[in-house]
């Protein structure tokens, strides 16, 4: 499986399909368009509303790009703190923090959302 980057001030790796697919939006201008837009969002509402928007105009959301926005809002609810690059890997996680200071453990579930919501849990329980 690839390694996807997703759009964040800091490296975010996982070995899910985390994009908008080239067959659910084919035009490039209307992609790049929407990435900017989900990069934009301020909230969890901001990134509903552009789902529910992109639902109405382009149909049900495929997983790649439901990746994308689970790991965009997680990358929101995580903003301050100082994390330089964090990795996914099928159960495991890796948080850099600083030059100094590692968090690495296990994943229980195989849902991306739910994996998203206890990496937050436990940085915001590291500090």
């Amino acid at each position: 499986m690839a390694i996807s980057r997703c759009p964040s001030s800091y490296d975010i790796e996982i070995n899910k399909p985390c994009l908008i697919p080239e067959m659910y939006i084919d035009d490039i201008y209307m992609r790049l368009k929407y990435y900017r837009m989900i990069s934009s969002c301020k909230d969890e509402n901001e990134l509903e509303e552009l789902l529910f928007t992109i639902q109405d105009i382009y149909g049900p959301v495929p997983e790649e790009l439901n990746n994308l926005l689970i790991i965009s809002l997680m990358k929101q609810k995580l903003s301050d703190k100082n994390i330089q690059r964090l990795k996914i890997y099928n159960d495991s996680v890796t948080i850099q923090l600083n030059k100094e200071s590692v968090l690495k453990f296990s994943l229980e579930s195989d849902d991306l959302r739910t994996n998203c919501d206890e990496i937050i849990e436990r940085v915001n329980n590291s500090n």
